[in-house]
């Protein structure tokens, strides 16, 4: 009998039909990232603050920085926890209640847009820009420019778009009684974006137009982004439920449970879906949302969300001595390695370049080798110490790293090589 990730590709061929090169596959027999879509093959691109759709923060065919890296640029922005996305030569950052486009080779601000006017007395913190942006790489107006998407919270709650030129594309209402706080989550095979509520709701839009396609209830506050993969969302709630819904008319294909509820980003990895839970828990579920494994991490996890390489899964833990780095077999959950990262109380979500695994911590950014070392051997290859604080992530594209930087006067958003 066929699997239901196979039904639903099979079903989903036909929305996929009419986006050409797109080739996003899952294995069914071995777990690993099989996903091969245009924006994971380009190292150009950077479309989700987890790297891409399937949220593995993986860049399979970018070239990691071997050697202590160089600064090529600075930008002055005026938060340093913003969520960068790479796409047409542009990165776009999210900035209290501004969204911000950067020439990529120069670093120039291309545009700003402010989303909401802050009155005196409202916390900058709580209205404006609310999520991630997310680019939308096949979504183009009347087939000329792409888009990029994010949340904004203001006198009402939407999902808004913006052209890579800095125009107003849509604007949809949300849910007054729910924040959008979770990254946007893009489809290309229906071009559908999906995004979660903290109001327990999963709202998915037409990605070119922004008109709504369909609204589902789930258990729970909805307060991460979803993966996206196969025509397929997978959606984690704080009530530690996991959702796996058809991006087409967002009918359920199955639900797992956690032990604890989760503010967790899902990854997608081959037929498993990977997700941290509350209480410092990683799980494997499989196609059907049952447990095929869980590890625990035996420590808080400082940042609810992980990546993968298809042979393993890294996350950051808050150990005795400070933040460490945890790799553990995505077959079995089983750990394979863990080292110091230097960091305190600062770690952030992994990222992975070819085999180069980069985390930040409080004052640095290292970067540690993923594979297997000898006894001797030091697993860190480099690490990198701004004047000031790390506490945002590192994104990887164009052959760069971008990493916000928090110096003691001014915050940055800093481009190395």
């Amino acid at each position: 009998m066929p699997s239901r990730r196979r039904v639903l590709a099979a079903t989903a061929g036909t929305l996929a039909s009419g986006v050409a090169g797109c080739s996003y596959i899952r294995s069914d027999d071995t777990p690993g990232v099989s996903v091969r879509g245009d924006v994971v093959r380009s190292s150009s691109f950077w479309p989700s603050f987890n790297g891409h759709n399937a949220n593995t923060a993986y860049s399979p065919n970018g070239t990691a920085i071997g050697s202590e890296p160089s600064v090529a640029w600075r930008a002055p922005v005026d938060v340093s926890r913003g969520y960068p996305v790479v796409g047409e030569q542009r990165v776009f950052y999210p900035d209290n209640n501004v969204l911000r486009a950067f020439d990529v080779a120069d670093g120039a601000e291309r545009w700003s847009r402010t989303v909401y006017e802050l009155g005196e007395d409202d916390d900058e913190y709580e209205l404006g820009v609310s999520t991630p942006p997310a680019f939308l790489h096949r979504a183009s107006v009347g087939g000329g420019s792409q888009l990029v998407a994010v949340g904004v919270a203001g006198e009402r709650n939407e999902l808004r778009a913006y052209t890579v030129e800095g125009d107003l594309a849509w604007r949809t209402p949300t849910p007054a009684d729910g924040k959008l706080e979770g990254a946007p989550a893009y489809e290309p095979r229906t071009n559908r974006v999906v995004v979660g509520t903290t109001a327990e709701r999963v709202l998915c839009v037409d990605a070119r137009t922004g008109e709504p396609a369909w609204s589902r209830r789930v258990f729970g506050a909805v307060e991460a982004g979803p993966a996206v993969d196969e025509a397929e969302a997978v959606v984690t709630t704080t009530a530690g439920e996991v959702y796996g819904l058809a991006t087409d008319d967002g009918r359920g294909l199955w639900r797992g449970s956690l032990e604890s509820g989760t503010h967790c980003t899902p990854a997608t990895a081959g037929s498993l879906t990977l997700v941290l839970d509350d209480s410092g828990r990683l799980y494997g579920l499989d196609g059907s949302g049952g447990v095929a494994w869980r590890n625990d991490a035996g420590a808080a996890i400082l940042y609810p969300g992980l990546a993968t390489d298809g042979e393993r899964v890294y996350f950051v833990t808050n150990a005795d001595r400070g933040d460490e780095l945890v790799s553990a077999d995505v077959r079995t959950g089983e750990r394979r390695w863990s080292v110091r990262t230097g960091g305190t109380a600062g770690g952030n979500l992994p990222t992975v370049v070819d085999d180069t695994v980069y985390t930040t911590g409080a004052d640095r950014l290292a970067a540690f080798t993923t594979g297997d070392v000898g006894f001797l051997e030091d697993r860190q290859r480099w690490r990198w110490r701004p004047d000031g604080g790390v506490y945002g992530p590192v994104v990887a594209a164009a052959g760069r790293l971008f990493v916000p930087v928090s110096n003691p006067d001014q915050h940055e958003l800093v481009a190395l090589e």
